[in-house]
């Protein structure tokens, strides 16, 4: 693909900064989903419809770029679930069914849609260097220790009873399973006639976080 023309940067120039970073962020996710480790600035900003001088007014770098997309939709998920949290006026109407499985159902669309790019820039074969590896982990452990925290607090307010620890755990747990499943659902879950539906998934995800192996059927409320 060529690169763009002189008119062209000058049009992308003239965009609005938070427009040409958020365009920036997606065209890194597809280059990397694309090219993985070959994926290059020149490439990204190609994707992007601008020039590589315009990448590098937004971002340090390639690695700086690739890290920002990663780390963007679990902050996004974070604060959409606390502006959630925030937006109930009465704690009392929800059941734990109602809100572990809207959690698991924002957690399923969150892997749904950056799994590729996900499991790209976290695995051995990443763009990244070490270096930028390592302070990316370091960063995504930082964002899901405040999602815990801002489940923990929406827990108490509701004074559903459970231990900070335990809910810390199942959240850790609930990210590894979902991540698991949604990376590996081709050949994990039932196919043909016996495969599930979206809403069955989110049921069993549910069931299995709240109750267990042992869950009866009647305990989902």
């Amino acid at each position: 693909m060529p690169a763009p023309s002189s008119s062209a940067a000058d049009v992308a120039t003239r965009r609005r900064p938070a427009d040409l970073h958020r365009r920036l962020l997606e065209a890194a996710e597809k280059v990397v989903v694309a090219e993985g480790g070959s994926a290059s600035a020149d490439a990204i900003a190609r994707e992007a419809g601008v020039t590589r001088s315009v990448l590098y007014r937004h971002f340090k770098g390639r690695d700086e770029l690739i890290a920002i997309a990663v780390q963007r939709p679990f902050e996004a998920f974070r604060d959409a679930f606390r502006d959630a949290c925030c937006r109930q006026d009465d704690h009392s109407e929800l059941s734990d069914w109602d809100i572990e499985r809207e959690f698991m159902s924002q957690l399923v669309q969150l892997f749904r849609a950056h799994h590729a790019f996900l499991g790209a820039v976290l695995s051995p074969r990443s763009p990244l260097r070490r270096s930028h590896q390592t302070q990316l982990r370091r960063q995504l452990r930082s964002t899901i220790d405040e999602l815990v925290a801002v489940v923990i607090d929406e827990i108490q307010t509701r004074d559903r009873g459970y231990r900070p620890e335990v809910v810390s755990v199942a959240l850790r747990l609930e990210v590894a399973m979902v991540s698991g499943l949604i990376t590996h659902a081709d050949w994990l879950l039932p196919q043909g006639g016996d495969s599930w539906s979206a809403a069955e998934i989110l049921d069993h995800l549910t069931a299995f976080t709240l109750y267990g192996a042992r869950l009866a059927d009647g305990a989902r409320r």
